[in-house]
């Protein structure tokens, strides 16, 4: 209802009984579905926050190296985009997030990959190339212990020329704006939604969450 459009959800199998990629398998499936049937990338975007922020993140690159047509844009609200947790605001913030405490990161990490791949850009699309991807919109707050790889996302792709929108919320908690009672949300979802207008006019999207 926010963005006027059609949402698919993908109901893509679970860690620790299904672990990577197995999720990201079948995410680009719902996507490679979706183009199938017709609906226009231009149309198209690819939304998620979270681990879903990862997934659709891994979704976009897996998109391009598969050659199907990329999604007019995407939105990311405080993505889990480095499973090495290289930045350093896994240790700054670490007791000033109040929603993500490191220790179940680390057991959710474990569970859903294998040490082995963690630092490979279809579980850590942080450490990926964007060459080509489209525009992005990123959402993070300046308390979350994922800021920086949020941060990384945007230096990276300011690199390479691929558009990028990062907006860093100060004092706000991990995915806040799904936080409809939080003034700061409500602006934050007007942004979202202008930005989705912007490069798709209102049509289907595709969300990772």
């Amino acid at each position: 209802e926010e963005f006027g459009a059609t949402v698919y959800l993908p109901d893509y199998r679970l860690a620790p009984e299904h672990r990577h990629p197995a999720a990201t398998d079948d995410c680009l499936a719902v996507y490679r579905a979706l183009i199938e049937d017709g609906c226009d990338p231009r149309r198209l975007s690819v939304m998620g926050d979270s681990a879903g922020g990862n997934l659709s993140l891994v979704t976009l690159l897996r998109i391009r190296e598969e050659g199907l047509p990329l999604p007019a844009c995407a939105t990311l609200l405080s993505p889990g985009a480095d499973l090495t947790f290289s930045g350093d605001s896994y240790r700054r913030n670490a007791a000033r997030d109040p929603f993500v405490p490191m220790s179940a990161l680390y057991q959710v990490v474990e569970q859903y990959v294998d040490a082995d791949n963690a630092a490979h850009p279809h579980a850590s699309p942080m450490l990926g190339d964007f060459t080509g991807l489209p525009p992005l919109k990123i959402l993070v707050g300046s308390t979350e212990v994922l800021l920086d790889s949020s941060i990384a996302i945007a230096q990276s792709c300011r690199r390479i020329g691929v558009s990028v929108d990062l907006e860093v919320w100060e004092q706000m908690p991990h995915v806040f704006p799904l936080f409809g009672f939080l003034p700061e949300a409500k602006v934050a979802m007007q942004d979202m939604r202008d930005f989705f207008n912007e490069h798709t006019g209102l049509a289907c999207s595709a969300t990772g969450d």
